[in-house]
């Protein structure tokens, strides 16, 4: 075999593997991307589900919906809310956590360099 025709197999071998590994690659990037977007996510959810009950309240002041509608779908719509509020403190918890950890990464790194 000469030299060139193994420098081609390499180059397709190479450009095989990118090409196999690259949804693999896309999928956990898009994963990342997505828990950021997280607490926005919980944030919008919980801010819709308050909406529906003021909806809620509405319809039932002016009767347009009946009381036993009206308590059921109230119970539902308030314990979905508190769901996501669990969720949302839980993220937030989470990404405090991360922040003061990165500060003091970057205090740590600051001092090193000041020394």
């Amino acid at each position: 075999m000469s030299e060139n025709t193994i420098l081609a197999g390499l180059v397709l071998l190479v450009a095989a593997g990118i090409v196999i590994s690259w949804p693999f690659w896309m999928n956990s990037r898009k994963s990342k991307i997505k828990d950021k977007g997280s607490v926005a996510e919980l944030e919008d959810s919980l801010h819709r589900l308050v909406t529906s009950v003021r909806d809620l309240d509405f319809d039932f002041d002016t009767g347009k919906i009946g009381e036993a509608d009206y308590i059921e779908q109230r119970k539902l719509l308030i314990g979905r809310g508190v769901s996501v509020l669990k969720r949302l403190d839980e993220a937030l918890f989470v990404q405090k956590e991360l922040d003061d950890e990165i500060e003091d990464m970057i205090a740590a790194y600051r001092q090193k360099k000041a020394i």
